[in-house]
């Protein structure tokens, strides 16, 4: 029988928990597409405590980073490095401290890794092909360019002239683009000199145009 006069609290409570784990609100990369090989991932709202996996494959087999969140959003940045260019879906699983879990989720949002340097233009003309100007102003045509690529033009000349001088960068919109350039001073010799990179970071090697443009002011 239970006597009251000799029962002691052992001072320790259990939990019952089977509750599958919330999932986040949402979950962000710092970039969809980067040179980086080991995206940061932010799950938004998550259970302190509970342990993040973080997957490339759909059935949660091949873990490449594990978590513990010790706050509700935390930024989880993957460890185990891309070694190929392509896109990768985000799988994730939640385990909470009493051992329940989401299983494997599809995050729905995918990492382009790219690696591959930007092509360089098939042309680079001024228009009417003319290296001899009176305008204060030319344009140059890049051709065979890559959407959302990023031209940084410079134009370098003797010191009297300005030297070496950053004009303007400009993201690609179409195949062919048109880069205006202004103002020059007279009767100067310029180089242009330009920069190509793509939107996940990578440089075109080989950033010198060999256009040389001799503008003559008559005014």
């Amino acid at each position: 029988n239970f006597n009251s006069s000799s029962c002691f609290s052992t001072n320790i409570s259990y939990t019952l928990d089977t509750t599958t784990p919330s999932l986040p609100l949402s979950i962000t990369l710092d970039n969809l597409i980067s040179n980086d090989p080991t995206p940061k991932v932010t799950f938004n709202n998550v259970e302190v405590g509970a342990k993040i996996e973080i997957y490339y494959d759909f059935a949660c087999q091949f873990k490449k980073e594990e978590h513990t969140s010790s706050f509700s959003s935390p930024q989880i940045e993957i460890g185990t490095p891309l070694e190929l260019d392509g896109i990768y879906t985000i799988y994730y699983k939640i385990t909470d401290e009493a051992q329940n879990s989401t299983g494997c989720i599809d995050s729905a949002i995918s990492y382009n890794y790219d690696t591959t340097m930007p092509s360089a233009p098939t042309d680079i003309s001024l228009p009417g092909s003319n290296t001899i100007d009176s305008d204060t102003s030319i344009t140059l045509v890049f051709e065979g360019l890559s959407n959302s690529d990023i031209i940084r033009v410079y134009t370098n000349t003797t010191s009297a002239c300005g030297g070496l001088v950053y004009r303007s960068d400009t993201t690609v919109s179409s195949i062919s683009q048109n880069i205006v350039l202004t103002p020059f001073l007279s009767n100067c010799n310029y180089t242009i000199y330009y920069q190509l990179s793509d939107a996940a970071g990578n440089f075109l090697t080989e950033t010198t145009n060999n256009t040389t443009t001799s503008l003559f002011n008559t005014n």
